[in-house]
């Protein structure tokens, strides 16, 4: 895609510091590490054996709030077992939404994973904790303006309003609904949040969010 070209060609006219090497041309001060591919991470990444992965980000992916397409949803299972291979032990992964169902379940995924990820408490005593009161009264403030009552999510389209449905447990019935709240992975464990970014530089997202007091939640997750 033009996007990625254009971004792979100022890496190479550009230093560390983002001033210009010379006269568009590549220059010896050019950054050297960095490089972008556009792929479907879910699909591709196992594949590209990128060796000493250290830091992996998922960045407000689309709920896909029906339960019919969960699989469509970037956190998987199966993608957390392929990270779990992919990464090298210290390696971190952040996430986050500022839909707290899809967050809740992101985390779950995670921490369902237990021999091979754990929050990364290093992180949330450097960040701090955005205590769930916190959060509910950011969500509560938010819908008093006019949001519905389905985890902070504001329509855009009332002819399709979101309606989150988690993931269903491997055996359960057809007909069986699972929670609206996160999902049956998150049991009765509460999620923990980061009460800031830990990157420090925030996406477009991060900013619509703040301008409009929508709570963003965050975490860090370490491979074991």
């Amino acid at each position: 895609p033009p996007i990625v070209e254009d971004a792979n060609l100022w890496t190479r006219t550009h230093d560390v510091a983002g001033e210009p090497t010379g006269e568009g041309a590549e220059g010896a001060d050019a950054i050297g590490n960095l490089h972008f591919v556009a792929c479907n991470a879910n699909v591709s990444l196992a594949g590209m054996r990128v060796p000493n992965v250290r830091m992996v980000s998922v960045l407000f992916p689309d709920p896909w709030s029906r339960r019919k397409h969960a699989g469509r949803r970037v956190v998987t299972a199966q993608f957390v077992d392929t990270l779990a291979s992919a990464l090298v032990e210290g390696a971190e992964v952040y996430c986050c939404s500022d839909v707290r169902p899809l967050a809740a379940e992101m985390q779950a995924l995670f921490l369902g994973r237990a021999d091979a990820f754990a929050l990364d408490e290093d992180t949330f005593a450097r960040c701090g904790e955005m205590k769930d009161a916190l959060a509910e009264e950011a969500t509560s403030s938010e819908r008093r303006g006019g949001a519905t009552d389905d985890g902070g999510f504001e329509h855009v389209f009332p002819a399709h309003q979101y309606r989150w449905r988690g993931q269903k447990p491997s055996g359960a019935e057809a007909n069986e609904e699972a929670p609206e709240e996160g999902s049956f992975l998150t049991g009765c464990v509460e999620p923990r949040w980061l009460a800031a970014n830990p990157m420090g530089v925030p996406t477009e997202r991060d900013l619509v969010c703040e301008s409009k007091w929508r709570p963003v939640y965050r975490f860090v997750v370490r491979r074991l």
